[in-house]
């Protein structure tokens, strides 16, 4: 009889012949339900990876079968069926990209209202041994703890990772979240600070992105010369392959706003090693043409620089703006079709929403809605018709809150707007104006966050609920801190309007009187 070692020997290349087979399944289940999915048998395409789980190993991507099953059962309404699904697949030994799992139960956990479940299922991940992708399971944490009004919580894991994740492991995508959730809670210098550090600490070749960041958070805090000190060090500093265009991109757009025309020539006067390359001169000149209101010239030199650097997408997408301010939409929208198969975020990314603005305005109003809901999916409500002030609604909610005014990023739509008279470029001065034509609700509560639970979390609950269908809702407390006004509103869609001062610390007859409401519509 042959030993096991000598029939291994002997068989070797049949073993190896298996394996691979075994691994080479995954793929063919993943395309076999893909195409189940396009013929409407979703039913059969859960069946199939379901039986596809039971046979591919759990090192050959068999990560990949549970994400996709369970995707479709969420698509089937099968949330609940999705989300153990996934928890089953978290307990598999030898499971590869582990995280991956972690995070997509714990979106469906928070999709079906178990914001607190997600949470902890996330924080179990980051304490799994030798976990990789840290970076990912802190940063899907900590939106989650922002979404449950913990910011503070939120910032405090955030620093927690900042001293656990690798410089190497993303640890730039810390330091860029911590910063613009310090942003959000009134705390800019820090956040400033924050990028400085992280700054001197991630792989050069990550840096300029948290440059970016520090420039976009100096801009808001309206420190010119500061911005201008930024730019310099940062165009400096970085080379060309890591993101040196970006910087400068950044800091022109920031240095018009906050410095004019002047500080843009100042930009345009660096010499080396900060200088300006090729592309951002053009860039800048458009800036200049543009703040001078000469938006003709501006579409000739952001045109001429887009036909000598046709690969460069910045030009491209100032192009389609000054087309927007000159009225030629249907030109703007043939430009920016070129960038749909480029690309490559989605979520927050400001040309995407430039793309869905000008497929709206060009008469593409699908096109809009579809890009406009992978622009800002959380906000998005599909029950509101997506009209240019519904848009601009969705710009402000973008990045935390934390978007300055569209004119910064796309003068030629906010030029589009002035010249068109559209109610749309009053919403983004006034936050009454988002309301025009929408039906209005204002409830009464003891308080917003929900100290005491029950009817407290109720109350929250069902203004969240009526704000998601399309209703300007108001409530109305006893008291609530500035961090609550904000979070309500920049989260919930939510205005909270406080009782007197003078009906503290007890009930007085001032708290029985109708609450003075902003500007523009009233519940009736």
């Amino acid at each position: 009889m042959q030993s096991k070692s000598h029939f291994i020997r002997q068989n070797t290349g049949s073993l190896v012949c298996w394996l691979k087979f075994l691994c080479n399944c995954k793929v063919i289940y993943s395309r076999g339900a893909d195409l189940l999915t396009k013929a409407d048998r979703l039913d059969d395409a859960i069946k199939l990876l379901e039986k596809g789980i039971g046979v591919v190993p759990a090192r050959a991507n068999l990560f990949a079968l549970y994400q996709s099953c369970a995707e479709l059962m969420a698509k089937a309404d099968r949330l609940d069926d999705a989300i153990k699904l996934l928890e089953k697949g978290i307990e598999v030994p030898a499971m590869t990209s582990l995280s991956s799992l972690y995070q997509s139960c714990a979106e469906l956990m928070a999709k079906a209202d178990r914001l607190d479940d997600a949470i902890k299922l996330l924080e179990k991940g980051i304490g799994v041994p030798g976990m990789t992708s840290l970076s990912s399971l802190y940063q899907s944490c900590a939106e989650l703890m922002a979404n449950a009004n913990r910011l503070d919580d939120a910032i405090k894991l955030l620093e927690k990772g900042i001293g656990v994740v690798p410089a190497r492991a993303n640890l730039f995508s810390l330091y860029q979240s911590c910063a613009e959730l310090m942003a959000k809670t009134d705390r800019l210098d820090d956040a400033i600070t924050l990028l400085e550090k992280g700054i001197g600490v991630v792989p050069a070749d990550q840096r300029a992105i948290l440059y970016q960041a520090e420039l976009e958070l100096i801009g808001r805090a309206g420190d010119c010369a500061k911005a201008e000190q930024v730019v310099a060090r940062g165009l400096a500093a970085i080379p060309t392959a890591s993101g040196r265009h970006k910087i400068a991109e950044t800091g022109i757009r920031v240095l018009s706003s906050c410095g004019g025309p002047a500080a843009v020539q100042r930009l345009l006067n660096f010499g080396a090693p900060s200088q300006l390359d090729a592309q951002q001169r053009t860039l800048a000149d458009y800036s200049l043409a543009h703040i001078s209101g000469d938006w003709q010239k501006a579409f000739e030199i952001v045109h001429q620089g887009h036909e000598d650097f046709p690969r460069y997408g910045a030009l491209l997408f100032s192009e389609a703006d000054a087309r927007v301010a000159l009225g030629q939409t249907k030109e703007a929208y043939t430009l920016m079709s070129q960038y749909v198969e480029r690309l490559r975020q989605g979520r927050d990314n400001p040309v995407l929403w430039l793309k869905a603005f000008v497929s709206l305005i060009a008469g593409h109003p699908e096109e809009a809605r579809s890009l406009a809901a992978t622009f800002v999916p959380s906000d998005f409500n599909p029950g509101i018709a997506l009209d240019e002030a519904e848009m601009l609604r969705l710009w402000s909610a973008a990045q935390h809150g934390l978007n300055g005014p569209v004119a910064n990023n796309f003068p030629g739509i906010a030029e589009y707007l002035r010249l068109n008279g559209s109610q749309a470029s009053k919403a983004e001065e006034s936050p009454a104006a988002e309301a025009s034509g929408r039906p209005c609700v204002l409830a009464v509560a003891t308080e917003w966050h929900s100290a005491h639970g029950g009817v407290s979390t109720f109350n929250r609950e069902l203004c969240r609920a009526f704000a998601k269908e399309g209703y300007q809702v108001w409530c109305y407390v006893p008291e609530a801190s500035a961090n609550e006004i904000a979070q309500a509103k920049q989260n919930d869609s939510v205005t909270i309007l406080s009782a007197p001062h003078e009906c503290m610390p007890r009930l007085t007859p001032a708290c029985a009187t109708v609450p003075t409401y902003p500007p523009g519509p009233t519940p009736t």
